[in-house]
């Protein structure tokens, strides 16, 4: 891991997307992707992207797993969720 890189108190820090939690904003989230899959047939170098990454999105715990993975390692964590919940920032800062 790349742990032994990082001085005390320094930051591992991740961002990506998320399937947001809340109903009303997975329904615009599910809309802005099926307009995105539509855009997609005329752009074909990232026709694939829209069609996938939706459901890559939810199927995906990268912040529970990660989370978990850097408190194991000792690291004090934080999420924020950004963009009302479509995409998280992990903080990981080691310990001084």
């Amino acid at each position: 891991m790349c742990l032994r890189h990082v001085n005390a108190g320094g930051k591992i820090i991740l961002h990506d997307f998320t399937l947001p939690k809340n109903k009303a904003v997975r329904l615009l989230w599910n809309l802005y992707f099926l307009v995105l899959n539509r855009i997609g047939v005329f752009v074909p170098g990232w026709k694939d992207v829209f069609r996938y990454l939706p459901r890559l999105i939810r199927t995906s715990n990268w912040v529970e797993r990660y989370k978990y993975i850097m408190e194991r390692k000792g690291l004090n964590v934080e999420v924020k969720y950004l963009t009302i919940g479509c995409s998280a920032i992990l903080t990981g800062t080691k310990k001084v």
